[in-house]
């Protein structure tokens, strides 16, 4: 009894600790806004039906929302307009890189879209401007 009580006990710190890292690993480019914001917008992406396993980062500028995301073997990004309190809409998603032009087709504000396009890794920036170049 007691050898098993033992071996229950190893495995639930185990898995207690790879959880821990998997979920530390997850967040790769930090995150900028509320957190409030930032949780439910998480929540809201990681509850698609699509490859997304883990949010990498995510900005937060007013009223929008840009989601960095993975898995698998796809990656890339959802963009979220405000409802109301902390329910999000998607206004624009795809793979790869967003141009700041095509945030404001989706109704973003010039402004915003360089606000939520700004403070990622130098290496790892998701946005480039008309002209292709990185925002930072």
């Amino acid at each position: 009894m007691r050898k098993r009580l033992l071996t229950l006990v190893a495995v639930a710190s185990f898995l207690l600790a790879l959880s821990v890292t998997v979920v530390a690993a997850a967040d790769v480019f930090g995150d900028i806004g509320p957190k409030a914001d930032v949780a439910a917008l998480k929540a809201t992406r990681l509850h698609k039906p699509t490859p997304a396993t883990e949010v990498d980062g995510v900005h937060v500028a007013g009223d929008f929302g840009y989601v960095a995301w993975g898995g698998g073997d796809a990656s890339g990004y959802t963009v979220y307009k405000r409802v109301a309190g902390e329910t999000w809409k998607t206004i624009d998603s795809g793979g790869g890189v967003e141009l700041i032009t095509a945030m404001v087709h989706a109704g973003v504000p010039r402004a915003t879209a360089i606000k939520l396009c700004s403070g990622w890794p130098k290496d790892d920036t998701p946005c480039q401007d008309e002209n292709g170049h990185p925002v930072r």
